[in-house]
């Protein structure tokens, strides 16, 4: 699986002020265990940035996701399971089981 992370801070980013402002986010359940999100931000620590993950499993909340910045204006969209992962077992958690 593919987990790809490329990002350029912004040199003139003030400590001063919080750097995420939320514009939009939505989410819609697509399946039993998958939900669609959405979302677009005004993000200034990055000028330039992107993050694939192809990961489907191996994690919690694992599933495909992507975000883009452009000179601080972020936008991503992913799939994330709603399901912890068991690491011991290399499997989802089950319904009666939760944590790590």
């Amino acid at each position: 699986m593919i987990n790809f992370n490329l990002g350029i801070q912004n040199p003139f980013h003030s400590e001063k002020k919080s750097p995420w402002q939320s514009l939009y986010q939505g989410e819609w359940i697509v399946a039993k265990n998958k939900t669609l999100e959405i979302g677009f931000f005004h993000y200034t620590y990055e000028l330039l940035g992107i993050n694939v993950d192809t990961r489907w499993r191996g994690s919690d909340h694992a599933g495909p996701s992507l975000e883009i910045n452009l000179f601080g204006w972020q936008a991503c969209i992913s799939l994330p399971d709603h399901r912890h992962w068991n690491s011991n077992e290399n499997r989802w958690n089950t319904e009666n089981e939760y944590g790590e």
